[in-house]
Order: C-alpha cells, then structure tokens, then sequence
C-alpha cells in the first residue's frame, strides 16, 4: 500500500520554496537596480559620485515594475537621447551609456518576458496566500509545482540579467586596467574641443595638395579657443601642439622647407580617418533637412539615403565602412546629430558646427 504524502514535509518545502523564489526576485532587483543606476551616467567628473548616490536612492524606491520597464526602454534602445552640458564645461564632462544591440524581435520578446517576470513576483507577493490552504494537501501540492514552475521562469532571466551584470564588471576592470585608461585617455582627447577643431581647420582651409599651414590653425585655435594652446601642457601633458596632434592618431603631420631654408609645418587628417568625407556626407544631410516634407521638420530617411547615394555614393561607402555601420540611420546616430520618429528625422537643436 503506497503511503500518503506527509502534509506537514510538504508544507514546509512550500515554505521553503515561496523565501526561495522570494530571494530570488530580490537578487533580480538588485541586478535590474544596479543595471539602471550605472547603465546611462552623464554629468561632470567632480560630480559623478554625488549623482552615482543619487540615482541610487531613486532606484531604490522604485518598483520591480517601474525597474523593468526602464530597463527595456534604456538597455534595448540604441538612439535614447544623451543629455549633454549647455554651456561650454570647465570640468570634464562625461556621458556613459550601456545598451544591448537588439532588433525589433528580441526587443519584444524581452519585454514580454519581463513584464511576465513582474506579474509572477506581484502574484507571489500579494495573491498567493489568499490561494494557500495550508491544511490542504491538495493545495499543498499545488502551490508546490507552481513555485518550481516559477523558478524555471526566475532562473531564465536571472541568468540573462547578471550575464548583462558580468559583462559590466569586465568593462569597468578593463577601464580600471593601464591599458583602459590609456584608450580612455585617447577617447578623450580625440573628441576635445582642440582635436574637433583642427580637423575642421584641415577640411576648411587646405591647399590644393589637401595639406593645411600649421601657423594658420594655430591662429584659429587662439581664436576659437583662446588660453587652449597655451595650457596645453596643464590640460593634456603635451609640451607642444605637434605633440598632442600625433598622439591622438588623427593627423598626419611633418615639417617641409621654404626656398629662403625655413622650415614651416604642415598637417592634414590621416585619410583612413576619412573625415573629409564624413563631413561631406553630414553637410549634405544637414542641407536636404532643411527641405523638411512636413510642418514639424522631419525629412524621410529612406529619400535621404537614395539621395547620398546618388550624389555621394563613394563617401558614403567609405564612411559606413570606417564607421562599421550598414546603413545611413546606422551613421547618424553614431553621429549624435538627429533625432528620429517613425521613418524620418530632423537635426537636433544645436548649431551645425557642434555636430
């Protein structure tokens, strides 16, 4: 004769099971917390640990919901805005943004799945026990194999999220490596205002052989910039203009010598950087938009691309395969120039040269 279940072993395994899962919805908001709180920082180098605490007291106090959902509109959203400083900063200002690449298939899915996530904790949490009979062995036995049905379900998108978790902390020990600060350096001085500006200078006022006098940016830069070239040494720990130029790997740069035995410089933007064309391509982008087919401004990004090709089709080429991108809208929003909705686009509100 087969021995009935012993009710009291069972309901204590309900018991054991419903902190389990309980647990286990915590670690998921501390991982979704951690995720939001560190994934889109923006705000001055002096600042970022006051506004690291502060979107950490925000987040606390938000639900496992409100988490999710801004997970799903932030992580899987690769043209989310970034907010950028009004006026011109004395500190460094830095904007960092984690997001996953996903296409409008895996977006959905993952929204799904978590927003079935948040129902399985609020019914756990607040509709379970009305449910329990805890004298029942029936329902015992019930709650028992929901609960392990639940954990599947909890133990899929744990693993999705602290692998998203893991590839962070590798990222963040990278930058904390010498070689992370190194490349972190060199991002910085390839996008300053002084390296933006001399490659406009090369683009703006180069000779006919497309190389640039030298004496003439440095005219422009003390113009633009004034106090820049002068505090070189204090700001980026170069001597001389020569000595930053080179070591952002953008300009080529060499000394050619006059008929009366001067020697002057001259500089031009190393041609694999192809920003040559890459301003072309945004000029004319920036050009066509102001052609804008409605009263909000926005222009069709499928007209826009037949249009580059048809008149730009070799710098476009060049440009989508320096940038490793696939396509037009691909190039814009690494540009950070426009915005997007539905099929069109339109330039942000900024003047053109910010771009």
């Amino acid at each position: 004769m087969e021995q009935e279940p012993d009710i009291h072993a069972i309901r204590d395994e309900v018991f054991r099971k419903i902190g389990r899962n309980v647990v286990n919805f915590q670690k998921i908001e501390q991982m979704l917390k951690y995720l939001i709180v560190r994934g889109n920082l923006s705000g001055y180098k002096s600042e970022l640990n006051q506004i690291l605490e502060s979107r950490q007291a925000l987040a606390n106090r938000k639900t496992l919901g409100t988490l999710v959902g801004e997970l799903v509109e932030n992580a899987f959203n690769r043209s989310s805005e970034s907010s950028e400083p009004d006026i011109k900063p004395k500190d460094p200002y830095i904007h960092f943004r984690f997001f996953v690449e996903a296409d409008a298939e895996f977006y959905e899915e993952k929204r799904q799945e978590l927003k079935r996530l948040v129902e399985e904790r609020n019914e756990l949490i607040h509709h379970l026990l009305p449910k329990f009979n805890q004298d029942s062995l029936e329902s015992c036995l019930e709650i028992n194999d929901y609960l392990d049905h639940q954990l599947e379900q909890q133990v899929s998108e744990f693993n999705y999220l602290k692998s998203l978790c893991e590839t962070y902390f590798e990222f963040a020990d990278f930058l904390s490596s010498e070689q992370g600060r190194n490349e972190f350096k060199l991002s910085m001085l390839q996008e300053s205002s002084i390296v933006r500006l001399l490659l406009d200078i090369s683009i703006q006022k180069p000779r006919k052989d497309g190389w640039t006098y030298l004496s003439l940016a440095v005219q422009r830069v003390h113009q633009i910039l004034p106090g820049e070239i002068t505090n070189l040494k204090v700001r980026w720990g170069y001597e001389k203009l020569t000595d930053l130029m080179m070591a952002s790997n953008y300009f080529d740069v060499k000394e050619e010598t006059l008929n009366n035995s001067q020697r002057r410089f001259i500089y031009r933007s190393k041609p694999d950087l192809v920003y040559l064309e890459q301003d072309r391509v945004l000029q004319f982008l920036l050009n066509i938009s102001e052609q804008a087919e409605n009263a909000e401004g926005w222009f069709s990004l499928v007209i826009a691309e037949e249009q580059v090709r048809e008149v730009l089709v070799e710098e476009f080429e060049r440009v989508k395969f320096a940038w490793n991108c696939n396509s037009l809208k691909d190039l814009m929003i690494e540009w950070d120039c426009f915005e997007f909705e539905g099929g069109g686009f339109k330039p942000k509100v900024r003047s053109r040269g910010m771009c």
